[in-house]
């Protein structure tokens, strides 16, 4: 592959886009209508001049990204690309709905990939001719800092386009879990099965939201599972919510959690009408926080190494990359 294009221009969408361009591959970044790609062509052109100035490329390299690297609103920019990857919105009309304008400029040969945190590719196939050609490739924020990424592959995608997804992983020198579609999103789905217990624990009481994202920033991560969640933005949590689950047989426990997103889209944050001055929480209560969800990230760890097919160890190193932290010595 030395042909990439890339849609959407968002944060994700430019990560992927400034993350690429260090490869010598010829670029083209397709932006939305409402894009202001002047501003965008300067930014790229005042970071590229940057590394020039600062000896990171020399005069050969700067050339030959100003070069290979289009910044356009128009699709039909694509038709030469070998992969395309899609970065917009997590909405599934939206998605499909851009799949089937690129299935018709592609060349047939193109493999068409999305970065969704949430979706099967499965869902987003706009032709029978293109269904061996579509991949997941799901990225993490930010780009450059976390080396690990998910390569979904669907029942139907072809041998040829595996392997050249792979080798395009190595090229760009990513470490990658390769995962069929019920166990896509395994990193996320791990974490969602403590965030949904930390939920049920607020719900019976034994903690506030704050509280309980205090302890397990303390405990566990940098960040807590409500705050994730505003991070990631309520509307995207709920759709990855509904769509991790719909085909878990235990679907129904997590029904709160999306009940109580369903709710929020008028609030301006999780933590609406959480009093912020509390009282420290009892010893007992905070032990037995802990120990569920240590106990719900062990579970959820042995049951994707059961299903997916991958090691304990392979499962264990992504998730450290991913959340940077050392996440054996939180299970055990």
């Amino acid at each position: 592959m030395q042909n990439i294009g890339i849609i959407g221009e968002g944060k994700m969408g430019s990560n992927i886009f400034y993350y690429l361009l260090d490869f010598g591959f010829t670029m083209t970044w397709v932006c939305s209508d409402e894009a202001d790609t002047e501003k965008i062509q300067k930014a790229f052109l005042k970071k590229i001049k940057r590394s020039l100035d600062s000896g990171i490329i020399g005069n050969a390299a700067f050339d030959d990204k100003i070069k290979n690297t289009r910044i356009t609103k128009r699709i039909e920019d694509l038709s030469s690309c070998d992969l395309i990857i899609e970065a917009i919105p997590e909405n599934l009309q939206l998605k499909q709905e851009l799949f089937l304008k690129v299935d018709v400029i592609a060349g047939p040969d193109c493999i068409l990939a999305t970065n969704s945190s949430s979706i099967k590719p499965s869902e987003l196939v706009p032709s029978e001719s293109r269904r061996e050609r579509l991949i997941g490739l799901h990225f993490f924020y930010p780009v450059m800092l976390k080396n690990i990424a998910e390569l979904i592959i669907t029942s139907a995608t072809s041998q040829a386009t595996k392997d050249s997804a792979e080798q395009f992983l190595e090229k760009i020198k990513r470490e990658y879990l390769l995962l069929d579609e019920n166990n896509g999103f395994i990193l996320n789905r791990i974490f969602l099965s403590m965030q949904n217990e930390a939920f049920l624990m607020v719900c019976r009481g034994k903690a506030t939201i704050r509280q309980m994202d205090d302890l397990i920033r303390e405990n566990f991560f940098p960040f807590g599972a409500f705050d994730f969640m505003e991070t990631v933005g309520i509307p995207t949590m709920l759709n990855s919510v509904l769509n991790y689950t719909k085909d878990y047989p235990d679907k129904c426990s997590y029904q709160p959690l999306i009940n109580w997103l369903r709710g929020l889209a008028d609030k301006g944050s999780v933590y609406e009408g959480n009093d912020g001055d509390l009282k420290e929480l009892p010893s007992l209560h905070r032990d037995e926080i802990i120990s569920r969800l240590r106990i719900s990230l062990s579970e959820a760890v042995r049951k994707f190494e059961a299903s997916s097919g991958l090691t304990e160890s392979k499962i264990l190193a992504a998730l450290d990359e991913y959340f940077g932290v050392d996440f054996a010595l939180l299970i055990r």
